[in-house]
Protein backbone atom coordinates (compact mmCIF):
# COMPACT_ATOMS: atom_id res chain seq x y z
CA UNK A 1 0.00 0.00 0.00
CA UNK A 2 1.41 3.53 -0.67
CA UNK A 3 1.97 5.40 2.11
CA UNK A 4 1.44 8.50 0.48
CA UNK A 5 -2.65 8.06 -0.01
CA UNK A 6 -4.61 9.96 2.53
CA UNK A 7 -6.49 8.46 5.22
CA UNK A 8 -10.48 9.24 6.01
CA UNK A 9 -11.19 10.40 9.40
CA UNK A 10 -13.64 7.46 11.01
CA UNK A 11 -16.91 8.59 12.40
CA UNK A 12 -15.61 8.71 16.12
CA UNK A 13 -12.82 11.26 15.22
CA UNK A 14 -14.82 13.23 12.90
CA UNK A 15 -17.36 14.71 15.64
CA UNK A 16 -14.71 15.63 17.58
CA UNK A 17 -12.17 16.98 15.00
CA UNK A 18 -15.07 19.24 13.13
CA UNK A 19 -16.39 21.87 15.77
CA UNK A 20 -19.82 22.52 13.87
CA UNK A 21 -20.43 19.09 14.23
CA UNK A 22 -21.11 19.46 18.02
CA UNK A 23 -23.93 20.14 19.28
CA UNK A 24 -24.59 24.08 20.64
CA UNK A 25 -26.60 22.92 23.57
CA UNK A 26 -27.50 19.43 25.23
CA UNK A 27 -29.74 18.29 28.23
CA UNK A 28 -31.05 16.05 30.08
CA UNK A 29 -34.09 16.51 32.67
CA UNK A 30 -35.30 13.90 34.76
CA UNK A 31 -38.61 13.74 36.96
CA UNK A 32 -37.61 15.11 40.20
CA UNK A 33 -38.26 15.74 43.50
CA UNK A 34 -39.03 13.84 46.78
CA UNK A 35 -42.54 14.38 46.92
CA UNK A 36 -42.85 11.68 43.78
CA UNK A 37 -41.01 9.48 45.05
CA UNK A 38 -42.94 9.81 48.19
CA UNK A 39 -45.82 9.04 46.15
CA UNK A 40 -44.70 5.58 44.91
CA UNK A 41 -43.73 4.65 48.69
CA UNK A 42 -47.30 5.40 49.76
CA UNK A 43 -48.79 3.26 46.79
CA UNK A 44 -46.59 0.80 47.55
CA UNK A 45 -47.00 0.57 51.49
CA UNK A 46 -51.07 0.31 50.45
CA UNK A 47 -50.34 -2.32 48.15
CA UNK A 48 -48.29 -4.28 50.54
CA UNK A 49 -50.89 -3.74 53.61
CA UNK A 50 -53.48 -5.43 50.31
CA UNK A 51 -51.30 -8.18 49.95
CA UNK A 52 -50.75 -9.39 53.40
CA UNK A 53 -54.45 -8.77 53.61
CA UNK A 54 -55.46 -10.85 50.93
CA UNK A 55 -52.54 -13.77 52.10
CA UNK A 56 -54.24 -14.07 55.28
CA UNK A 57 -57.48 -14.50 54.01
CA UNK A 58 -57.31 -16.77 50.76
CA UNK A 59 -54.13 -18.44 50.80
CA UNK A 60 -50.89 -18.69 48.62
CA UNK A 61 -52.56 -18.78 45.02
CA UNK A 62 -54.65 -15.66 45.74
CA UNK A 63 -52.01 -13.22 47.68
CA UNK A 64 -49.81 -14.49 44.66
CA UNK A 65 -52.09 -13.57 42.35
CA UNK A 66 -53.11 -10.32 43.58
CA UNK A 67 -49.39 -9.42 44.71
CA UNK A 68 -48.28 -9.70 41.18
CA UNK A 69 -51.65 -7.44 40.07
CA UNK A 70 -50.53 -5.36 42.88
CA UNK A 71 -46.99 -4.45 41.84
CA UNK A 72 -48.09 -3.48 37.98
CA UNK A 73 -48.41 0.21 39.59
CA UNK A 74 -45.55 0.71 41.57
CA UNK A 75 -43.15 -0.89 38.63
CA UNK A 76 -44.99 1.66 36.48
CA UNK A 77 -44.58 4.77 38.90
CA UNK A 78 -41.10 3.83 39.03
CA UNK A 79 -40.79 3.65 35.00
CA UNK A 80 -42.35 6.67 34.74
CA UNK A 81 -39.77 7.97 37.45
CA UNK A 82 -36.69 6.97 35.33
CA UNK A 83 -37.84 8.64 31.99
CA UNK A 84 -35.81 11.77 30.80
CA UNK A 85 -36.36 14.37 28.19
CA UNK A 86 -33.28 15.03 26.41
CA UNK A 87 -33.04 18.18 24.16
CA UNK A 88 -30.28 18.69 21.60
CA UNK A 89 -29.89 21.69 19.21
CA UNK A 90 -27.13 21.16 16.54
CA UNK A 91 -26.49 22.36 13.04
CA UNK A 92 -29.79 19.75 11.93
CA UNK A 93 -32.01 21.05 14.07
CA UNK A 94 -33.92 21.33 17.19
CA UNK A 95 -34.10 17.34 18.99
CA UNK A 96 -36.06 16.32 21.42
CA UNK A 97 -36.15 12.60 23.25
CA UNK A 98 -39.00 11.68 25.89
CA UNK A 99 -37.32 8.21 26.58
CA UNK A 100 -38.66 6.04 26.10
CA UNK A 101 -41.41 6.71 24.31
CA UNK A 102 -41.12 9.73 21.41
CA UNK A 103 -38.82 11.52 19.29
CA UNK A 104 -38.96 15.15 17.63
CA UNK A 105 -36.56 16.82 15.32
CA UNK A 106 -37.35 20.37 14.06
CA UNK A 107 -35.41 21.26 11.20
CA UNK A 108 -34.10 24.91 11.26
CA UNK A 109 -35.47 25.84 8.18
CA UNK A 110 -38.80 25.35 9.64
CA UNK A 111 -38.96 27.40 12.61
CA UNK A 112 -40.05 31.03 12.43
CA UNK A 113 -39.98 32.21 15.63
CA UNK A 114 -38.39 31.82 19.29
CA UNK A 115 -39.38 33.30 22.67
CA UNK A 116 -38.21 32.36 26.45
CA UNK A 117 -42.14 31.69 28.27
CA UNK A 118 -42.62 31.09 31.96
CA UNK A 119 -45.83 28.73 31.66
CA UNK A 120 -49.08 27.45 33.69
CA UNK A 121 -48.54 23.56 32.96
CA UNK A 122 -51.82 22.51 34.18
CA UNK A 123 -53.81 25.53 33.09
CA UNK A 124 -51.96 25.50 29.60
CA UNK A 125 -51.50 21.83 29.07
CA UNK A 126 -53.02 19.70 31.75
CA UNK A 127 -49.66 19.07 33.54
CA UNK A 128 -46.33 17.32 32.40
CA UNK A 129 -45.28 15.15 29.74
CA UNK A 130 -45.91 15.30 25.78
CA UNK A 131 -49.24 16.91 25.48
CA UNK A 132 -51.05 18.24 22.16
CA UNK A 133 -52.56 18.05 19.94
CA UNK A 134 -51.55 21.75 17.72
CA UNK A 135 -53.90 24.18 18.71
CA UNK A 136 -54.74 26.90 21.05
CA UNK A 137 -51.40 26.30 22.91
CA UNK A 138 -49.52 23.76 20.50
CA UNK A 139 -47.67 21.11 21.13
CA UNK A 140 -45.25 20.69 24.71
CA UNK A 141 -42.55 18.56 25.76
CA UNK A 142 -42.10 19.21 29.67
CA UNK A 143 -41.06 17.28 32.74
CA UNK A 144 -41.02 19.74 35.12
CA UNK A 145 -40.82 23.33 36.04
CA UNK A 146 -43.10 26.55 34.40
CA UNK A 147 -39.91 27.70 32.28
CA UNK A 148 -39.63 26.86 28.39
CA UNK A 149 -38.81 27.90 25.10
CA UNK A 150 -41.52 28.31 22.17
CA UNK A 151 -41.11 27.43 19.26
CA UNK A 152 -43.39 28.89 16.15
CA UNK A 153 -43.04 26.89 12.75
CA UNK A 154 -43.53 28.15 8.90
CA UNK A 155 -46.80 25.64 9.32
CA UNK A 156 -47.92 27.83 11.96
CA UNK A 157 -48.03 25.59 14.58
CA UNK A 158 -46.16 26.09 17.87
CA UNK A 159 -44.00 24.01 20.15
CA UNK A 160 -42.96 24.24 24.22
CA UNK A 161 -40.14 22.48 25.38
CA UNK A 162 -39.39 22.90 28.62
CA UNK A 163 -35.91 23.56 30.55
CA UNK A 164 -34.38 24.60 33.34
CA UNK A 165 -31.44 26.44 31.51
CA UNK A 166 -34.92 28.00 28.95
CA UNK A 167 -32.31 31.38 27.80
CA UNK A 168 -29.44 29.10 27.01
CA UNK A 169 -31.49 26.99 24.59
CA UNK A 170 -33.11 29.81 23.35
CA UNK A 171 -29.40 31.32 22.20
CA UNK A 172 -28.60 28.05 20.72
CA UNK A 173 -31.53 27.79 18.38
CA UNK A 174 -31.36 31.64 17.54
CA UNK A 175 -27.56 31.13 17.03
CA UNK A 176 -28.27 27.67 15.31
CA UNK A 177 -31.18 29.56 12.45
CA UNK A 178 -28.31 32.17 11.79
Amino acid sequence: MNSDAPTLPNANTTRSALPYLRPMFVERQRVRGWAAWVGVAMVAAVQLFIFLTIYRESGRFGALLSGLLLALPVLISVAWLQTALVVRVDVDGVHGRWFPFKRLTIPHGRIVAVQVETYDPMNEFGGWGIKGPPGRWGWCYTISGREGVRIELDDRHRLLIGSQRVHELAEAVRSARG
